[in-house]
């Protein structure tokens, strides 16, 4: 399983649906991403498509079908929240094979996380069994990954 941290809104909890279930959500900005994929239609339907390395190619024969088929519109329910970044001021480690679900509540800082994680059956279920110090470590990696990626990642 893999796993990252995201910075989430003090009072934050993920939602679930009718069962329980946690609702697997993206980090990032809904309006971003629909700008993006609305962009990426304008090039299908004008003939072209954006190939995984992001460079622009001309359709093959076989993409007759519409843009919707070769990529879903994003969905608004799908997306953590619509935050200002100085609002995001607590810790959640999340799995991300799905969109991504969560492991922790919201926790104030690393050292809150760590706790959790010692002190819960988040270790045996990532399949990682540390002890708090070397947990403090890699949440410290796992954070300057989420502040790359929050560089990246339009809010």
């Amino acid at each position: 399983m893999q796993i990252e941290l995201r910075k989430v809104p003090e009072n934050w909890v993920h939602p679930s649906d009718n069962d329980g279930n946690y609702i697997p959500l993206m980090e990032g900005d809904y309006e971003s991403e629909k700008a993006e994929w609305d962009r990426q239609k304008t090039l299908w339907e004008e003939g072209f498509y954006l190939f995984s390395d992001g460079a622009k190619r001309p359709k093959q024969e076989h993409m007759t079908y519409p843009f919707e088929e070769w990529r879903s519109a994003p969905d608004k329910k799908y997306h953590m929240f619509d935050e200002k970044p100085e609002n995001l001021t607590h810790f959640c480690l999340y799995e991300y094979v799905s969109p991504g679900t969560p492991l922790t509540h919201a926790c104030v800082n690393l050292v809150a996380v760590a706790r959790f994680i010692v002190g819960s059956k988040v270790q045996e279920k990532l399949q990682h069994h540390m002890s708090f110090g070397k947990w403090l470590e890699y949440l410290d990696r796992l954070k300057e990954q989420m502040e790359e990626r929050m560089e990246r990642v339009p809010f």
